[in-house]
């Protein structure tokens, strides 16, 4: 049996419904700042030439990036740090457990004169199968965080390079600006160019 088929076998459920309730996290806080973002993304991504596709982006598309985007990037960052402060908590709640399980062994075994290399056996055997659920809850904020955090560099990413074609957009238009024509002629050679 090698090492996937014993994943399959034991561990695929527990890992699909990690997985799930991660998901459930971030749909939960995130879901809605950023399935605009998604959109935008899989059409970037579908787009082979996806340069060409940033330089045919609509108006509409680019106000969207420029103006509510980044408000989405700041909406975004509260429910982000109850995140990491949830995930502190149980890092903290973690070390008190390892200390109160230090304590109770040691006084478990302070009559003990066998071997100190038992005792710390015993320690940490302890610590990690009363840590194992602070344990797991972390690495789930932290599958969340990384998350919401690579998100919100593409964002910042795309913010900029829309910036650049909104700019070159702007200038094209302050290069040619479209004026009122008074119906006259111009004077000089141009006048026998001129075809009615």
């Amino acid at each position: 049996m090698n090492a996937r088929e014993i994943y399959a076998n034991c561990y695929e459920k527990e890992s699909k419904e990690l997985l799930d309730w991660c998901d459930e996290i971030y749909s939960k806080s995130f879901g809605d700042m950023f399935s605009k973002l998604d959109d935008i993304y899989t059409k970037l991504h579908l787009n082979e030439e996806y340069d060409t596709y940033l330089s045919k982006m609509s108006e509409s598309e680019l106000s969207y990036i420029l103006i509510d985007l980044p408000m989405e990037l700041y909406r975004s960052a509260e429910p982000l740090n109850k995140l990491r402060a949830e995930k502190e908590f149980f890092k903290l709640k973690s070390k008190t457990i390892n200390q109160d399980v230090v304590s109770q062994v040691d006084a478990e075994y302070d009559n003990y004169k066998g071997d100190v290399s038992y005792i710390e056996d015993q320690i940490n055997a302890r610590i990690a199968y009363e840590t194992a659920a602070n344990k797991l809850m972390i690495t789930a904020y932290d599958c969340v965080i990384k998350r919401v955090e690579n998100q919100m560099s593409f964002c910042k990413e795309l913010i900029m390079g829309c910036k650049k074609i909104w700019d070159s957009r702007r200038r094209g238009e302050d290069a040619q600006p479209i004026s009122e024509q008074d119906g006259q002629i111009p004077d000089s050679k141009f006048r026998r160019l001129y075809i009615k």
